[in-house]
C-alpha cells in the first residue's frame, strides 16, 4: 500500500483544489446501507436518531476508511421536512418496518401561492406547506427545528472526537425546487410553459431568502464546531436533462442556483452537487462552477472523454 503523506482533510482539500493527493480520497454517502450493515430495521433507523448515528459511526470504521464521512448525521423523516415539503411513507407506519421510505408527490402548492410566496417570502410558504403536508402544528416548528440544529451539531462533535471532520450537512434546495417539489413535476412542468413570468418572478423573490438561510448555517455549524462543515451539499436533482432542457435549466434553474454558490463559496464553503445527467447536455452549464471549488456527481449516460477531461479543470 502506497505510504500515506496527508491527513483525511488535507486529502479533501487536495482534490478540491484540483492538485494531486496522495491518493484518491474516499466520501461515502450511504445511509441506509449502513442500517442494513448494522443490524438495523429501517424504522429503528430513522426513528431512533442515537443507534442511526452509532451504525454510520460503526460502518464507516468497519470498513477501515480513512477520511470523511460525507455527513455528520443520519436521515430522519423531519430531514426531508426541512428541505423537501413531499408526502412521505414511512417504515413502521404507512410501509412495513423493513421498507425503504417512499416520496408520495401530490400537487400540494396551489398556483396562487406563488403571489403568496412573492408577497411574504419562501419560510412563510413553507410554514403553511409543512404543517399541510405533515403532522406537525406551527407552534411546534421551532422546536423541531431546535432540535435538528443541536442533534447535528453532536454529532459533528462525535465524528471530530475520532479525528474526522464532516464533509456537509443536510441538503439544500435550490428556489427552483422549493416550488417545483410542492407543486408537483407534472403541474410543475405546465407552468413553466403557461406561466412562465409568474415562476421566475416567485424564484427571483425568493431566492436571496433562501442563499441566506443556507449561508447562515453554514456559519453557525462552523462557529459551534472545530472543523464545521467542509462544504455544502446542493441537491439539483430537477436541473438534471432528464427532467428539462438544457435552454430551460438556463433560464429558471441556473441564475438562482449561480447566485446560490457564488454566496456559499464567498463564505468558504465546497459546493458539492448531484444530479441525473443525459449525455453532454448539461456540459456547458458544470463548466460555468465556480473553479476549484466543487464537485459534482451524475448518473446516467456518457460524458465523453473530452469533456470529462475538460471539466477536471474545473471541478472535482
Amino acid at each position: 500500500m502506497r505510504e500515506e503523506t496527508m491527513t483525511p482533510l488535507e486529502r479533501v482539500k487536495t482534490v478540491i483544489s484540483l492538485q494531486q493527493p496522495d491518493r484518491v480520497p474516499v466520501i461515502p454517502m450511504w445511509d441506509f446501507f449502513a442500517a442494513r450493515h448494522a443490524g438495523l430495521t429501517m424504522r429503528e433507523f430513522i426513528e431512533d436518531e442515537e443507534k442511526a448515528t452509532q451504525a454510520e459511526i460503526q460502518t464507516f470504521l468497519d470498513y477501515g476508511l480513512r477520511d470523511l464521512p460525507f455527513t455528520s448525521n443520519s436521515l430522519t423523516e423531519f430531514a426531508f421536512k426541512l428541505t423537501i415539503p413531499l408526502r412521505m411513507k414511512v417504515p413502521g407506519r404507512e410501509l412495513p418496518d423493513d421498507a425503504h421510505w417512499q416520496f408520495d408527490e401530490r400537487e400540494e402548492m396551489k398556483v396562487e401561492d406563488y403571489d403568496f410566496a412573492i408577497a411574504n417570502g419562501w419560510k412563510a410558504l413553507w410554514g403553511r406547506l409543512i404543517t399541510q403536508i405533515h403532522d406537525v402544528q406551527p407552534q411546534d416548528i421551532g422546536g423541531e427545528i431546535q432540535h435538528w440544529v443541536e442533534r447535528s451539531i453532536n454529532d459533528i462533535h462525535k465524528w471530530e472526537a475520532l479525528g474526522y471532520p464532516c464533509f456537509a450537512g443536510a441538503g439544500i434546495s435550490p428556489p427552483y425546487e422549493c416550488f417545483s417539489f410542492p407543486r408537483s413535476l407534472h403541474e410543475f412542468a405546465l407552468d413553466l410553459r403557461r406561466r412562465p413570468e409568474k415562476v421566475l418572478e416567485a424564484i427571483d423573490a425568493i431566492t436571496d431568502e433562501v442563499t441566506q438561510d443556507a449561508v447562515g448555517a453554514y456559519v453557525g455549524v462552523r462557529q459551534a464546531s472545530q472543523y464545521g462543515y467542509i462544504g455544502s451539499f446542493i441537491g439539483a436533482a430537477r436541473a438534471s436533462s432528464t427532467f428539462i432542457s438544457p435552454k430551460t435549466a438556463e433560464k429558471f434553474y441556473f441564475p438562482s442556483l449561480k447566485k446560490m454558490a457564488e454566496a456559499l463559496v464567498e463564505v468558504g464553503s465546497h459546493l458539492s452537487s448531484t444530479t441525473i445527467m443525459t449525455g453532454d447536455r448539461c456540459w456547458n452549464t458544470l463548466r460555468r462552477c465556480p473553479k476549484a471549488s466543487a464537485s459534482w456527481s451524475w448518473m446516467g449516460r456518457r460524458i465523453s472523454s473530452r469533456r470529462r477531461r475538460s471539466l477536471a479543470t474545473t471541478c472535482a
